[in-house]
């Protein structure tokens, strides 16, 4: 899921990325994906982590 979330951020790009995009993939990822996405993006490029910590909100790393 994590590849397909930051391919998907990429072929957007940075500004064409909203909150509404924010919104669409938060409701539509589980907690389980949300975390293992911070995990798998921590070295990515920044701000693909950026948008991926919003999109995760207030799931916390385990």
């Amino acid at each position: 899921m994590t590849i397909l979330v930051i391919q998907a951020l990429k072929t957007l790009r940075k500004t064409n990325v909203t909150s509404k995009t924010v919104q669409m993939m938060q409701s539509r990822l589980d907690e389980g994906d949300k975390i293992a996405m911070l995990k798998e993006t921590a070295q990515s490029t920044d701000w693909v982590y950026d948008i991926i910590r919003q999109i995760a909100g207030e799931v916390q790393e385990k």
